[in-house]
């Protein structure tokens, strides 16, 4: 993370949506291995729209 962002933070908890009731929660947690960045992504949310996102 601290590549990428500058934080030591291997967790990161996102949520939103609950000022129009629909509440969704995610956890996002960062590793490496064998060099490379591994991402997982876990929680609940409701489907809005897609994004892709490209990392350095």
């Amino acid at each position: 993370m601290r590549k990428y962002g500058g934080s030591d933070a291997a967790t990161l908890t996102v949520e939103q949506g609950q000022e129009i009731g629909k509440e969704g929660k995610v956890e996002i947690n960062i590793s490496e291995e064998n060099g490379e960045a591994k991402i997982k992504m876990t929680g609940t949310a409701v489907y809005a729209e897609s994004i892709h996102l490209q990392l350095p």
